[in-house]
Parts: structure tokens; C-alpha cells; sequence
């Protein structure tokens, strides 16, 4: 019934963006929100323990095309490193700030599948498979069900809210009739460009060599051959795999890896926590639904209350957990830069 249901409002007619703009996508975004949401602590819970283990299935698999890559070894270089502080204040800095500048594109980008899902329908043009085909709704579901980032009608809502918002659009001159080309706008690349450039800054203050790479972003060729590389390496990044904090179902939650992201930069700047309400209006959602994602945080120690005050506060492990992603990030750039560079000039 949930998928009957869902799908008369995935299939909308004239996909094309909406004049109105981002309440277009807020309303569209709302009814598909109230048929595929979780709605109660049962429902939440069953997402937390499923998530995990489909991500840490694909990572299993994923992590033997590049068993070095993030290997322990490559993380602790990276956070032993003088300037390691700074730059992961830079990328959570920069993580944050894409959400809290337009709240309806956070809106619509709100969990990690989501982000997951855009930033592989700028991959997958930037990728043509052995026929020359580049980004289709079927090749989307296709690569985002095999890597465990969502389900096909998670992708397919996904299609239309990016469509509705101007951040895909539908080919107007297909090279073959059969298929049902997409393209990404710049509206998508530019959200992408913006925080690549956050990352690249990041990378530059620890690695001086790969300075350049911000003047190499200015080259639409380099982002596309950037963007190849990336989505090649980035299954293999441990950060979601499967371990007793369940962050990986919190991440996958509306807000949720946001909320995580926020109580973290907070510990680490030396200020009190956020409160629930705060978190609401930061983030955009329900009091009732921050409080059930704090809950589950609670759980298993990612954060703590600050005694009888509503402020809470990031636990030692949610901290070293960021920090962590933080390394994975500036290792999967530092390696990516060069290997977009050669495939560009080849």
C-alpha cells in the first residue's frame, strides 16, 4: 500500500520547474514526506538497524577495490597533522553553512541518501556507460541501489523534487529516442562546486602541493573528471559502516546527520550545546522529531544532556566519529585530485 500510494505522487505531470519556485518543492516534498516518513518510535528504530547493514554490506564489498585508501594508517596520518583542527572545522563549517544559507535546499537535501542521490545524478553524466548513455532515472536507481545509498522509489521521489526545483531537467534533444535523458542544471553543480571548494580549501592548508586544485575547480572539465573520481572511491569510505552508535540510521534520518554535525561543531568550539528547539528552527523540523533523533543519539552514548538544562551536548565518541569523516573526506580529495587531473588530460 505505502509503495501504491507513493507512487501516485511520484509520477506528476509536467515535470518542468514550477514558477513558484522552492513551495512547489516544499508542498511536493511534504506529501511524499507524510507516505514514506518513519512515524513512530517502531518505525524509527527499524530504519536505524536496517540502514547499517545494507551500507556495511556495500562497504564490504567496495572497500577490496581500494584496500589502502582509508586504511587506519591514512586516517591517523591525517589527524595527526598540525593543521588537522582547522581544516575539519572548515569542512563541518562548510557542510553546515550549504544548509543554513537557503532552507529549501536543505530541505530537500536533508539526510545523507538524499546528498547521495544528487551528487550521483552529476556523476553518472559526467560517466557515460559503454553506449554512450549518461544520466537516466534508470541508471540512477541502478547505481543508488547498488552502492545501498536508497531504494528505487526513494530515487524516483528524489527525480521529481530535483526536477520540480530546477536542479534537474529533462533533455530536450535526446541523441537516442529510446531513452529519457536528465540533465543536471547549474543550480546542481554550483550547490556541489560550493562545497567542493570548502574541502579543497580544507585540503590546502595541510597539503601545500595541492593548493592549485581551487584555481583547477574554475575548469568545468576538472569537475567533471573530479566528480568521476570521487564517485568511484567514495563506497569504499568506512564513515557509515556498520558499528553500536547506529550512526548510519541516524544519518539516513530527515536532519539527522545535520543534527550530529551541529552538537559536534559545538563540543569542539567550546560551547554549550544546542537545544532542542534551537535544532528545530536551525534545521527546519518538528520539535517532536529533533527530540526523537536526540533520543536514539542518547541511546547509545552519541550525546549527552547538559544536566537538567535543555541544552545537549556531543559525546567523546559522536566527536571522534566527525573528526573521523573529516579525515576520510580530506583523504578521499588528496587522492582524488591527481587521478582527476591525469583523467582530465587523457
Amino acid at each position: 500500500m505505502r509503495n501504491r500510494i507513493a507512487g501516485t505522487l511520484l509520477w506528476l505531470p509536467d515535470p518542468r520547474p514550477s514558477p513558484k519556485g522552492p513551495v512547489a518543492v516544499h508542498t511536493l516534498y511534504r506529501s511524499t514526506q507524510r507516505v514514506l516518513a518513519a512515524k513512530n518510535r517502531w518505525d524509527l528504530e527499524m530504519m536505524i538497524d536496517t540502514v547499517p547493514r545494507v551500507v556495511a554490506e556495500q562497504t564490504a564489498v567496495s572497500a577490496t577495490a581500494e584496500p589502502t585508501l582509508f586504511s587506519a594508517a591514512a586516517l591517523a596520518a591525517v589527524r595527526a597533522m598540525p593543521g588537522f583542527a582547522l581544516a575539519a572545522d572548515r569542512i563541518i563549517d562548510g557542510r553546515l553553512g550549504l544548509n543554513y544559507r537557503d532552507p529549501a535546499r536543505h530541505r530537500l537535501f536533508a539526510d545523507r541518501g538524499k546528498l547521495m542521490i544528487a551528487f550521483y545524478a552529476l556523476y553518472l553524466n559526467a560517466r557515460p556507460n559503454e553506449t554512450g548513455c549518461r544520466l537516466t532515472a534508470s541508471r540512477l536507481e541502478a547505481t543508488c541501489v547498488e552502492h545501498g545509498f536508497s531504494g528505487r522509489v526513494r530515487v524516483r521521489t528524489m527525480i521529481q523534487l530535483m526536477l520540480h526545483a530546477g536542479y534537474l531537467e529533462i533533455d530536450p534533444e535526446p541523441a537516442d529516442g529510446r531513452f529519457k535523458p536528465l540533465l543536471p542544471t547549474a543550480r546542481l553543480a554550483d550547490y556541489h562546486l560550493e562545497y567542493w571548494t570548502q574541502v579543497l580549501g580544507a585540503l590546502a592548508g595541510l597539503r601545500p602541493d595541492l593548493a592549485a586544485s581551487l584555481q583547477h575547480l574554475e575548469r568545468p572539465s576538472f569537475r567533471n573528471a573530479l566528480c568521476v573520481v570521487v564517485g568511484d572511491a567514495y563506497p569504499a569510505s568506512p564513515t557509515f559502516a556498520r558499528r553500536p552508535d547506529r550512526l548510519a540510521g541516524i544519518g539516513e534520518l530527515d536532519s539527522g546527520w545535520l543534527i550530529m554535525l551541529r552538537l559536534a561543531s559545538a563540543r569542539r568550539g567550546g560551547v554549550p550545546g544546542p537545544s532542542a528547539n534551537a535544532l528545530s528552527r536551525q534545521c527546519g523540523v518538528s520539535r517532536s522529531h529533533v527530540a526523537n533523533v536526540l533520543r536514539l543519539a542518547g541511546e547509545t552514548g552519541l550525546i549527552d544532556r547538559e544536566g537538567t538544562a535543555k541544552a545537549f551536548q556531543a559525546s567523546a565518541a559522536l566527536v571522534d566519529r566527525v573528526e573521523a569523516f573529516c579525515a576520510e573526506t580530506l583523504v578521499l580529495f588528496a587522492d582524488a585530485v591527481p587521478r582527476a587531473l591525469a583523467l582530465e588530460a587523457a
